[in-house]
């Protein structure tokens, strides 16, 4: 008797899993089936046959539900009419769709998922993205090939990240590709690394409390605590670095040593374009690095004085 009990629990536990979302069955009242649309949609098919969407081992997938139908909606209209944009009522997560509409579907299995926690409240879904806009129904995710390891598409799209990223964010693809710029357009690293497109407690959406404690994930050395410190770089590493692409060495919002004079009257005068490296009578700070040339610890430093003249290296960040 026990044992009977438990094979009417399995069963009924199986029979809730697998319950189609529409609620009539594969092929049955107004679903035509997923036979009869991968009949005629032949590129869909081939891409589903690969697609996580089409695993039977994963609870609830479409494919254990009513096929096809299951994001597009009950078909059987549109397979008497014998298809045609438009004819039957489908979603099709075309052009002419609410963004609303569209992310309903996806939202329907995936809005319990931790990514999308602060969908609701996130940039994209107030700025009317939907999640086809960046991810595919059908395929599998792009397999990573090339130079480093995280050329994988975002989710089932196949494609590296940046470049669906930058289908919108046109200004950052261009800042990437800037002679001084993270490794990003190499594959060491993704828009996903430092942002969460689903939305985030951040600033622009990025994967931290503050701009410094995201750049402290990968430098470390940079947090501190320092002896001497230098508030700029306490206060927000934007200060002085711009994030995606530079024209200047070390991803700096300006060159040495006109950043530096954004805060800082030097004791040299103030360097001007006479008097800078390629000047008519160009100062020895300015050549190099410039400032950096003695100012090496410009992030911090815990030099102590020096005994010999008492003077205090560490304060003005010299080695």
């Amino acid at each position: 008797m026990k044992h009977c009990l438990y094979v009417l629990w399995f069963a009924f536990i199986v029979m809730a899993v697998a319950a189609p979302v529409w609620g009539q069955g594969q092929g049955g009242g107004n679903y035509a089936g997923a036979d009869a649309c991968l009949g005629c949609h032949e590129k869909q098919a081939l891409l589903m046959k690969k697609s996580p969407h089409w695993k039977k081992a994963v609870p609830g997938n479409p494919i254990n539900r009513e096929g096809c139908e299951t994001c597009h909606g009950p078909g059987a209209a549109h397979a008497e009419a014998g298809g045609g944009k438009g004819v039957g009522g489908l979603t099709t997560f075309g052009k002419g769709e609410s963004a609303e509409r569209k992310s309903a579907v996806c939202l329907g299995c995936h809005e319990n998922s931790t990514q999308l926690a602060l969908w609701d409240s996130g940039v994209h879904k107030k700025q009317d993205v939907a999640c086809s806009d960046c991810h595919t129904l059908h395929g599998p995710p792009k397999t990573p090939a090339g130079y480093g390891t995280t050329l994988e598409g975002l989710g089932y799209t196949p494609s590296w990240q940046y470049q669906v990223c930058s289908k919108c964010h046109l200004d950052k693809k261009a800042q990437f590709n800037r002679r001084s710029h993270h490794p990003l357009i190499e594959g060491r690293i993704t828009c996903s690394d430092c942002h969460n497109p689903h939305g985030s407690p951040g600033p622009s959406q990025i994967k931290a409390d503050s701009v410094n404690q995201l750049c402290y994930k990968c430098h470390a050395e940079k947090r501190g605590p320092y002896m001497w410190e230098h508030p700029p770089v306490d206060e927000n590493c934007a200060a002085c670095h711009t994030v995606h692409g530079s024209v200047y060495q070390w991803l700096l919002v300006e060159k040495v040593p006109n950043l530096c004079q954004g805060c800082h009257v030097t004791p040299h005068g103030f360097y001007n374009r006479q008097s800078l490296f390629t000047g008519k009578s160009p100062a020895a700070q300015a050549y190099g690095r410039a400032c950096l040339n003695c100012h090496i610890s410009i992030h911090g430093s815990n030099a102590p004085s020096n005994p010999a003249t008492g003077f205090n290296s560490g304060a003005y960040f010299f080695r």
